[in-house]
């Protein structure tokens, strides 16, 4: 008897919009703060004259400069000023 062997050429589908999604991940939790194209889930931390002075991780709640420095790990839940 004699074994057939089929010759299938085998091709990856491109991958779904859903698997295809982007990455800003952070650096503490590796949470991923990506939204979309215009807007992030990273909160703004504004100082008293308005001014953007660094942003906060929804997750785990850390706290970051401009340059993604970490000033403070695994902030406290609490509101620190009004919106």
């Amino acid at each position: 008897m004699e074994i057939l062997r089929q010759s299938l050429s085998v091709t990856k589908n491109k991958p779904s919009k859903k698997e295809k999604k982007e990455q800003d991940l952070c650096p503490v939790c590796n949470y991923n703060l990506f939204h979309n194209d215009k807007v992030t889930k990273r909160i703004g931390i504004i100082n008293k004259f308005e001014k953007v002075k660094g942003w906060l991780c929804p997750h785990c709640m850390s706290e970051f400069n401009l340059d993604n420095d970490i000033v403070e790990l695994f902030g406290e839940d609490i509101i620190k000023g009004k919106a």
